[in-house]
């Protein structure tokens, strides 16, 4: 019997900034908050098919646009059994990731990069290349 392949082609349509920092997550949606006039609020635990099988828990914050929506996503999680386990391995030395979707196209990568640099505790602000990354499937928060 022949076998059909379903070939999914996820869209990449948002923007990325990498933080360091060693603030926890709610302090650091605190200041994101304040700095960028938003209102992040933590939602249900952003989980990750890693391999074999075995699922990820990250901390995830979110903002809902009227076009999109702003997320805050800890890189490092809990595994099954305690352990911890990174959403994007490529990228450990990153503590956050903040996410834009906004198809309004009113958003500038580079003035939220200095806003959230502005944050007490933010030590570094990078734009990794979404298409350079090995595990951006793990970034698809819906």
């Amino acid at each position: 019997m022949k076998k059909t392949q379903l070939l999914i082609d996820p869209s990449y349509e948002f923007e990325l900034l990498g933080l360091v920092t060693p603030l926890k997550a709610h302090t650091l949606a605190f200041w994101l908050n304040r700095k960028l006039n938003i209102q992040l609020k933590r939602v249900e635990d952003h989980e990750v098919y890693a391999a074999r099988g075995v699922k990820l828990a990250a901390v995830l914050f979110k903002h809902t646009l009227e076009h999109g929506y702003l997320a805050l996503l800890q890189n490092r999680g809990f595994l099954h059994g305690g352990k911890r386990g990174y959403v994007l391995p490529e990228l450990k030395q990153m503590d956050y990731f903040f996410l834009f979707e906004d198809e309004s196209a009113g958003f500038d990568p580079v003035q939220y990069g200095e806003r959230i640099r502005s944050c007490p505790g933010v030590q570094l602000v990078f734009k990794p290349d979404i298409r350079k990354l090995k595990s951006k499937d793990n970034l698809i928060t819906y």
